[in-house]
């Protein structure tokens, strides 16, 4: 019976040995299989690149006994070359591989250039590093620092911009003063903020306009470059404030009775810078009030600019300049 059934058996498997279509189906298995083993085993390594981000390594001591900060902008991202078989190689994705820069030699705030260690962090006996685009990366550490400027305006090139015939009267900063923020050893550099204003053509009229900023050290001839570690207020404007220039006669103020009593003045006329909008009702301007009683004839007088009273419409164009008041009094010398 055992014998009739391994006959039966044995006759199946011969049909199907027999059987093109099974016998090319069993082949195709086979050789899928030995190629899979092939490629995976048999086949010579491959090679990638790879964009890895970088991690800075902020284990050091020095950096976290004086709570040192990153500053600025850093190359952030490594590119790597691994080999290994394909089938490995296909599959790596830019987390399993690390790549640290190594703060082993930083001892003092500043630029430091730090070496980039990197790992295969699985498979990493059949997959290694052959390449990198970069071996280091370059990084600002230091404490952050903040400090307040009052602002300063460079007024000196302004009477280049002016049309003829006008003066600049004031030059106001709508922001007084700015917080510089950064790196200690760079805000401590700074001494002052000046700001220059922009003009852009001539200047007729009062006007806000936008500066440009500097930063300049204990003396003015050091100037601290403004750099992407420190971090202000952009924009500082400024107002402007133009005057028409005109020429304008003195007079003197007599208090009392002024019969018999004149004078004149030397010059008898001065440049001021005077509110345009109050230009056509000046029609002089005092310069000394005297009491007629005080007054004898020849008397002289000189007045400086600088002691006239100030006036919101106006202003003397020459601080320094002088006038000589010469007075008659007819009554003194009857």
């Amino acid at each position: 019976m055992k014998n009739a059934t391994k006959n039966s058996n044995d006759s199946k498997f011969q049909k199907l040995l027999d059987n093109n279509k099974f016998v090319f189906l069993v082949s195709l298995i086979a050789a899928f299989v030995v190629w899979v083993a092939v490629a995976m085993y048999a086949s010579p390594d491959e090679k990638t690149t790879i964009s890895v981000p970088i991690s800075i390594d902020m284990e050091n001591g020095v950096i976290s006994k004086n709570s040192y900060q990153i500053f600025g902008t850093y190359n952030n991202t490594v590119d790597i070359t691994v080999s290994g078989p394909r089938y490995l190689i296909s599959k790596l994705k830019p987390e399993d591989i690390s790549a640290v820069a190594k703060t082993n030699d930083v001892d003092s705030a500043g630029i430091s250039n730090l070496p980039i260690k990197a790992a295969v962090l699985s498979n990493s006996d059949e997959v290694s590093i052959v390449d990198m685009s970069v071996s280091s990366v370059t990084v600002y550490f230091d404490t952050l620092e903040s400090k307040k400027f009052d602002v300063e305006v460079d007024k000196s090139k302004l009477s280049e911009s002016v049309a003829s015939d006008y003066v600049i009267h004031d030059v106001t900063p709508l922001t007084t003063s700015v917080t510089l923020s950064g790196p200690k050893t760079e805000i401590d550099k700074v001494n002052r903020v000046v700001v220059a204003p922009e003009i852009d053509g001539t200047l007729t009229k009062s006007q806000t306009v936008d500066t440009v900023v500097s930063l300049e050290g204990s003396r003015a001839v050091d100037t601290v470059s403004i750099n992407e570690y420190i971090h202000f207020e952009e924009k500082v404007k400024v107002k402007i404030s133009v005057w028409q220039s005109e020429e304008i006669p003195l007079s003197v103020n007599i208090d009392g009775t002024a019969d018999g009593i004149s004078y004149s003045i030397n010059p008898k006329t001065a440049k001021f810078g005077i509110d345009t909008e109050q230009a056509d009702s000046i029609k002089n301007i005092v310069i000394a009030s005297v009491s007629a009683s005080n007054i004898k004839d020849g008397d002289k007088m000189t007045v400086k600019a600088s002691s006239v009273p100030a006036s919101e419409y106006y202003s003397f164009e020459n601080p320094d300049a002088s006038f000589e008041i010469t007075f008659a009094n007819s009554n003194d010398s009857e």
